[in-house]
């Protein structure tokens, strides 16, 4: 029994270094975009194949309110979380700002619940997001918003470059998340 509870801390503290590698990873990913302000956030997903869900392991924003953590797992059959999963990359730039036109548009769109759509807090109106993938296996996705517009129309071809410092960051935080993946149910 000391055994398996040794064991156990020993897994939360490694998988807590990496979390905190991968918050790391997330800001150095929105200063190498030039989109660090108080408007943008990124998070940092893993994707659980047993469940279907992505569980949040990162998140920056420089706004504390927009840094605060969401829901505990995100479903992979909607939203924009779910297009840059099957699809590698999700970029729009032009989700309406009026909040009623908003929910609309990503139940639509992205198949996004109303009531879903209603409790998000953020309702960006640009979104980005990059699968990440490791070693031939598809382990989360990263996810840019922000409420105001971006104003660097080069952006998604940065976000789906594959040969610069943000596909660096973004194959680095593929490893960690492969990593804390193969350990993340022990813990739980």
């Amino acid at each position: 029994e000391s055994d398996a509870e040794r064991y156990k801390r020993l897994v939360e503290a490694r998988n807590a270094e990496l979390t905190d590698a991968i918050k790391t990873l997330a800001r150095r990913m929105v200063v190498e975009l030039g989109i660090d302000n108080t408007n943008t956030r990124v998070t940092v997903y893993l994707h659980r194949d047993d469940d279907e869900v992505f569980v949040p392991m990162a998140r920056y924003s420089t706004n504390p309110q927009w840094a605060k953590p969401g829901r505990g797992a995100y479903p992979d059959s909607y939203g924009a979380i779910a297009s840059t999963w099957h699809k590698r990359f999700h970029v729009n730039l032009k989700y309406p700002p009026d909040e009623a036109e908003w929910v609309k548009h990503v139940g639509a769109a992205e198949g996004v619940p109303r009531e879903v759509a209603e409790a998000i807090r953020m309702k960006s109106v640009c979104i980005a997001g990059t699968r990440l993938d490791h070693d031939h296996h598809c382990v989360g996705v990263v996810i840019i918003e922000s409420i105001k517009s971006w104003t660097d129309e080069k952006l998604q071809d940065r976000i789906e470059a594959e040969d610069d410092d943000f596909a660096t960051l973004r194959d680095t935080a593929a490893e960690i998340i492969y990593i804390v993946g193969n350990s993340f149910s022990d813990v739980q």
